[in-house]
This record gives structure tokens, sequence and C-alpha cells, in this order.
């Protein structure tokens, strides 16, 4: 029998090995590349890639803020690391409610010893074959594993919550540098605007000199504006190239990468976020059980409260069986044994630190229910702010577009009042920095609803969808709105 039964532990040995196979090679494959990533040398670290291969919709400017957010949820190291602790939260699940299988242990050896029994013994040795199996189950711990099991349960949830937070976050911040980006290329398109006013300006200024009409004086004034506005232009420029290098970053992808423009200029981006038009009441309301940051810290009660149920059950014994084969001889056939018990096992006293465990786990539980609290209000003044940021952008985009248009008339009034010189220079100059001061507050205040929508949306926990600007609005009504 004892052969067989040798066989039979080598077979499960090597089936064990060949199970094991698979995750020792993945977890090998992983550690050498984290390896090769960690290290000192020049040469490995220059040529590997930062931030990985961007997308294509990067080199064509023809991307939705869904494209960039979409990009980022699987590329960003933050989002992927809170990811990884939501896997490794679950693996944990699986560890805590490892008790209740039966635990399976087994040896084997073989050893030589001398057999003297008598003094003037000899150094002659004899050698023995020994092995054992042995099996214990748990039948009762009065709760222990339950409780670990809830509690991994609870913070496996709030894992997620995490990540789940974390892409909301992810989302907000590619947003809010989407807009910061398409506003700065706006902003180009303002300084070109008002660059190309200055230039008809000291044109008109060069002619009307020729002619007699204006002082030498006012044709240098008209350069020196001119300069000035080619100036605030090249500012302008380079003020794109850091939103840009912002955005690259917001998404995963290596600053160094110079997307495409996006081409909007002074127009309304072609794609927005939908109006976000909940009141703070009830924005609050969906935010109290779909923001994740809450949810995170409802999480954190429950487990609290399972670590107070395994707190209480640690005070009992646990109850178990166990069973046993050895079997032993200096050669084969073995002899063998059978040997079968049931165990309570417990402390009696160990200086009151049970009890003091108990009185612990209460305490944070206490704590996890006022920080949850906490979380509560402080989301509810965010999600109150947000919603007057809203409200304030939006009646300042509305305000913003009137002036535009009423400094595009006036400053059409003056141009041809100056030509003929009905108005002086200073006039002119007054609604050309009129007109840039408008089309710039109005490009800022789009972009500050936008952006106030999307932190609305992020508050109350949701990734909007993309919809066509002109989506429900007719061209008339647009064109009345530029």
């Amino acid at each position: 029998m004892a052969p067989h039964l040798k066989h039979v532990l080598s077979a499960a040995a090597v089936l064990a090995l060949v199970s094991a196979c698979s995750t020792i090679e993945r977890a090998r494959r992983i550690q050498e590349a984290s390896v090769r990533d960690g290290s000192t040398n020049a040469a490995a670290v220059v040529s590997r890639p930062v931030g990985g291969v961007p997308p294509p919709f990067l080199d064509t400017g023809r991307g939705a803020p869904a494209d960039y957010v979409s990009y980022a949820l699987s590329n960003r190291p933050d989002v992927v690391a809170a990811q990884l602790s939501a896997d490794s939260a679950l693996i944990a699940v699986d560890v805590a409610g490892s008790g209740r299988w039966p635990q399976i242990s087994g040896r084997t050896g073989y050893s030589r010893s001398t057999g003297n029994r008598k003094p003037g013994g000899d150094w002659r040795t004899e050698g023995v074959w020994a092995g054992s199996v042995d099996l214990d189950l748990m039948i009762c711990d009065f709760g222990k594993i339950s409780a670990q099991e809830r509690a991994a349960v609870e913070n496996w949830l709030a894992a997620a919550e995490d990540c789940a937070d974390a892409k909301l976050a992810a989302a907000f911040d590619v947003r809010s540098c989407y807009f910061d980006w398409l506003r700065a290329e706006a902003m180009v398109a303002v300084a070109q605007t008002n660059e190309m006013q200055y230039a008809e300006h000291l044109r008109q200024a060069l002619g009307r000199f020729e002619v007699g009409d204006v002082r030498k004086l006012d044709v240098t004034q008209a350069r020196l504006n001119h300069s000035n506005a080619g100036l605030a232009l090249l500012t302008a420029s380079n003020a794109v190239s850091s939103a840009s290098a912002k955005l690259m970053k917001s998404m995963g992808v290596s600053a160094a990468f110079v997307p495409a423009s996006a081409g909007i200029g002074l127009d309304r981006p072609p794609f927005r976020l939908p109006a976000t038009d909940m009141d703070a009441r009830a924005a609050l309301d969906l935010a109290r059980t779909n923001a994740p940051s809450l949810r995170v810290r409802r999480a954190l009660v429950r487990a609290a409260s399972a670590r107070v149920d395994y707190a209480v059950a640690d005070l009992f014994p646990t109850i178990s069986v166990g069973t046993g084969f050895t079997f032993s001889n200096p050669d084969f056939p073995a002899t063998w044994n059978w040997s079968f018990a049931g165990n309570i096992a417990g402390s009696i006293f160990q200086g009151f630190r049970k009890k003091r465990a108990v009185d612990a786990a209460v305490v944070d539980l206490l704590a996890a229910r006022a920080l949850l609290a906490d979380a509560e209000q402080s989301l509810a003044a965010e999600i109150a702010i947000a919603v007057a940021d809203r409200d304030t952008a939006r009646r300042a985009l509305a305000t913003a577009r009137l002036i535009v248009r009423e400094a595009a008339e006036n400053l059409d009034v003056v141009t041809e009042e100056y030509r003929v010189g009905e108005a002086s220079s200073i006039d002119f100059l007054d609604a050309v920095a009129q007109h840039t001061a408008a089309l710039g507050d109005r490009v800022k205040a789009f972009y500050v609803e936008q952006t106030a929508e999307a932190k609305l949306a992020r508050l109350v926990g949701l990734i909007p969808l993309d919809v066509p600007a002109e989506s429900g609005q007719s061209a008339k009504e647009k064109k009345s709105e530029d």
C-alpha cells in the first residue's frame, strides 16, 4: 500500500507544480518588466517611451471630449493604479474566506541515525522513510471568518468606488484641460483679430498722414499699438503650448507630443457637455446615492461594522476536527497509522486584550460614521458652490455675447468715422480695445460655463456623453448668439 501512496503523493506534487506554472510565469514576466522600468541605466531609461503611443485623433485635431476622456481612463497611471488596488482587494476577499476550506498539509522525508541502546555503541546508522498527510477542518469559530469575509468584501467595494471616483476625477481633469486648450486657441484668434485691427489702423494713419490729416505722433502711436498687438499674439500662442502640455499630461501622454490644432477659433466647440440643469437640492439627492466618494464612505462604515463582529467572535474559542495519516519504516512497505481528533482552542486570559479590541473596533465604527457625515456635508457645500458657479457662468456668457455685438457695432461706426476724419485716433483705439476685451470675455465666459457644468457632473458622479453643440439649436438661434 505504501508504494502506491508514494506514487499518489508524487503525482499530487507534480499536479500542484503544473497548476502553479502559469501563475509563476505571469508573476516573473511582470516582475522582469517592472525591474526594467526601474532601471537606473541611462540607455534603458532614455529608450523607454513616456506616456505610451498617442491616439490617432491627436494628429488630426478632430477628437471630441469623450475621445480624450476614454483614452485617459485606460492610460492614466493613477486610474490604472486605482483599478489594480480594486483587483488586490478582490483577491483579499478570497483569502479571507479560505479558512472555511479543509487545510491539508503533507510531508515526507528520509533520515538516518544510530540505534545505540547501551554504552559503547558504534557509528552504524539505520535509514528510515517517513511521511504524513494531515487534514484540519474548522467546524465553528462563532463568526470570525464570516466577519473577516464581510470586511474584505466591503473593503473591495470601497476600493472599487475609489477606482470609480478616480475615473470621475480623471474625466473632469481631462475636460477642464481640454476646454482650457480650446480657450487658449480661441484667445489666439482674439489676438489675431486685435492685431489685424491695429494693422488696419496703422494703414489708415499712414494714409491720413500723407495727406496731412494727422500728425507724425499718431503714426508713431499706431506703430507702437501694432507692435504690442503682435507681442500679445505671441503670448497667446505660447499659452496654447502650455495648455497643450497640461492636456497631454491629463491624458497620460508625454507632454513632448504636440497635438494638432482643434481649429475652433472664436466659434463654439463642435462638441460640448449637455446642460446640467439640476438645482442644488436635486444635485445633492442624486449625489448621495450616485457619487463614488460617498459610496466609499458607506462601504467603509459597513467594513468597520464587520470588524466589530470579528472582535466579538474572537472572544469565543474555535472548534475544529482533524485527521491524519502517517507512515514510517526502514523499508517498504511502510507501517501506517491513522488518527482522528476534535479540538476546542481559545485563549482564557490575555490581559483584557480582546476586550479592548472590541472597544477599539467600536471606536473605529463611530469614526467611520463621522467621516461619512463629514463627506456628505462637504459634498453638499461643493455642490451648492458648483451650482452657483454654473448659474453665474451662464448669466455672464449671455451678457458677454450681448457686449460683443454692441462692441462690434461700435467699432464699425468709429472705424468709418475715423476714415472720414470725424473720430480721433483715441476714439478708434478705445473702440478696438473694447471690442478685443469683449471677444476675450466671451471666450472666457463660454469655457467657464463648460468647466462649471463638468465640475457639477463630476460631483454628482456622472460622466456625461458628448452631444453636438448644434443639437436642439437652430441655425438662426446660433447666429443670434454669435
